[in-house]
């Protein structure tokens, strides 16, 4: 399960990476 979470946070993590530029304006 612990694999699970770290999967889920670095998904999360890559996807506000993604659109973090796009926030940011």
């Amino acid at each position: 399960m612990i694999g699970a979470a770290s999967q889920k946070l670095a998904f999360d993590r890559g996807y506000r990476a993604q659109f973090a530029p796009l926030a940011g304006r």
